[in-house]
C-alpha cells in the first residue's frame, strides 16, 4: 500500500536557498520545516520526478526525507517577504515539499575524505542509491556532487545516516513523453559509486562476500524493481491533480524504467565498472 501524499498550508517563507532551484525554507500551519520547491511554468516534469522519486527510493528501501504537497495561501504568494519576491508569482498553485532533517548538513566534505563507512548507519545505501541513480538516470547525483544529507542517527549519536535529495534532474532531465528504453541516460564515471566512501562500502562488502557480492547486487536490484513496477500505477496516481502524468507520459516512463533489456545493460555496466 502506497501512503498518500499529504497536502500542507504554507504558514510562512522564512528563508531563500541559494541553489540552483531557489527553493525556499517554509512553515506549515503544523509549525513543521519543509523545503518548497515551484517550477516557472516550463518543466512541471521536474517536480514530477521529485514526488515520483521519493516513492521510488522508499521501495529500494533508501533513506530520503518525507515529502508533501505545499499549498501557499493567496495573501502570502501576493505579497511574499522581499527575499522571495521572485517566487511569489510561482506559488499560486501546489509545489512540492521535502521535510527538513534536524540537523543536517552536506555530505560532500565527509563523503570525499572518508573511507570508514562505520561512521554511515546506512553506509550500504550508497552503492544501492549509486545503482537507483544509473536507474532513473540521474543527472545530478555524482562522486563529487552528492546530493545527500548527513545528521545524526539518534539524539546524541556519533553515527550518521545519509539521506538522499534532490531528484529533479532524473530521467536525463527530459520530459516523460520523450524517454525511450533504448537509451540508457547514465554516466558511471560520474556516478556516486567513484565516491571515496562508496568505493570503501564495496571493498567492505566484497571481503565479507567475495563469491556472492555479483549475485546480491544483481538479485537485489531486479528484486527492487520489481517491487517498483507492482506499485508503478498506485505511485503515479498519488501525484497532484496539476502534475498527473498523461497517458504518453506515464506509458513511456514505464517503458524506459522496466525494460528488461535496458535493466540487463546498467547492471552489466555497473557490475563491470566495479569488476565483479
Amino acid at each position: 500500500m502506497i501512503a498518500p501524499l499529504p497536502h500542507l498550508r504554507v504558514r510562512s517563507i522564512e528563508k531563500l536557498i541559494g541553489t540552483a532551484h531557489e527553493p525556499l525554507l517554509v512553515l506549515t500551519e503544523g509549525y513543521e520545516a519543509y523545503y518548497l520547491k515551484y517550477h516557472k511554468g516550463t518543466k512541471p516534469y521536474e517536480l514530477q520526478a521529485e514526488w515520483l522519486c521519493h516513492y521510488l527510493l522508499g521501495l529500494w528501501g533508501i533513506a530520503t526525507p518525507e515529502v508533501a504537497v505545499l499549498h501557499t495561501p493567496e495573501e502570502l504568494w501576493k505579497r511574499p517577504p522581499k527575499f522571495a519576491a521572485r517566487a511569489g508569482s510561482y506559488l499560486h498553485g501546489p509545489c512540492f515539499g521535502s521535510l527538513e532533517v534536524p540537523y543536517a548538513h552536506d555530505s560532500m566534505e565527509r563523503l570525499r575524505e572518508t573511507t570508514d563507512p562505520a561512521m554511515l548507519v546506512n553506509a550500504g545505501d550508497l552503492v544501492w542509491l549509486s545503482l537507483f541513480d544509473a536507474w532513473v538516470g540521474n543527472d545530478d547525483r555524482w562522486a563529487s556532487h552528492h546530493n545527500l544529507l548527513l545528521a545524526p542517527a539518534q539524539v546524541g549519536s556519533r553515527q550518521l545516516r545519509c539521506w538522499a535529495i534532490d531528484h529533479a534532474y532524473v530521467f536525463g532531465r527530459l520530459d516523460p513523453q520523450h524517454l525511450r528504453p533504448n537509451y540508457r541516460y547514465f554516466d558511471l564515471n560520474k556516478n556516486l559509486i567513484s565516491a571515496t566512501t562508496t568505493r570503501a562500502v564495496i571493498e567492505q562488502q566484497r571481503a565479507a562476500h567475495p563469491l556472492f557480492l555479483a549475485d546480491e547486487l544483481r538479485q537485489g536490484c531486479y528484486f527492487r524493481i520489481r517491487k517498483c513496477q507492482d506499485h508503478f500505477a498506485e505511485i503515479c496516481d498519488q501525484l497532484p491533480d496539476d502534475y498527473r502524468l498523461s497517458a504518453v507520459q506515464q506509458t513511456n516512463l514505464a517503458a524506459t524504467l522496466f525494460d528488461s533489456s535496458r535493466l540487463d545493460i546498467i547492471l552489466k555496466a555497473f557490475l563491470s565498472y566495479l569488476n565483479l
